[in-house]
């Protein structure tokens, strides 16, 4: 059960945070080719929606701010601002956000936290919060569900290995049998 929410959450914020892209919010664009072969991806456009978009020096910055939410079924990224570096490819985002995937059996992942950073050069993704607050991971499926806590959350897409740190607590529900 617990592999599972390991796979869940690189899926989710692996694929989520680097489908940001430069171009139109209400376009549709192309993700990292790198990340068409993973199973879970059907399809390689994402919707990119928000209250403001500014382009930075031709797209060497695209800013995305205020409501903004990202879509790739079944993944959906909303935050209060995106940003991307053209040159380095790093997504920074922050403000309230909420990364969800929902598998085709009907499982849901949901990850809350105030500011993440994806570098695609590393394929790593972080996440955490305020320090008053923590990281936020809720999973259910038919196996049960689970809701941990962490003040950060790392995730490295070569090897598929996520980690919670420092003050990690979670409760496990399996489902009844």
């Amino acid at each position: 059960m617990l592999k599972d929410v390991r796979r869940s959450l690189v899926v989710c914020l692996m694929i989520i945070i680097p489908a940001v892209v430069s171009g139109n919010p209400a376009a549709s664009t192309t993700l990292d080719p790198r990340f068409r072969g993973d199973d879970d991806m059907k399809g390689d456009e994402a919707t990119i929606t928000s209250d403001h978009m500014e382009l930075i020096n031709h797209g060497e910055k695209t800013i995305f701010d205020g409501h903004v939410v990202l879509q790739r079924p079944p993944y959906e990224l909303k935050a209060k601002r995106m940003t991307r570096a053209q040159g380095t490819g790093h997504v920074d985002v922050e403000g309230q956000i909420v990364a969800t995937w929902v598998s085709p059996e009907g499982g849901q992942v949901r990850v809350q936290g105030d500011r993440g950073r994806y570098d695609p050069n590393t394929e790593k993704a972080e996440l955490w919060t305020n320090p008053s607050r923590k990281v936020k991971v809720d999973w259910k499926d038919e196996q049960g569900s689970a809701r941990f806590y962490s003040a950060r959350a790392e995730f490295e897409g070569a090897t598929r290995k996520v980690r919670l740190v420092n003050h990690v607590t979670g409760h496990v529900v399996p489902a009844p049998r």
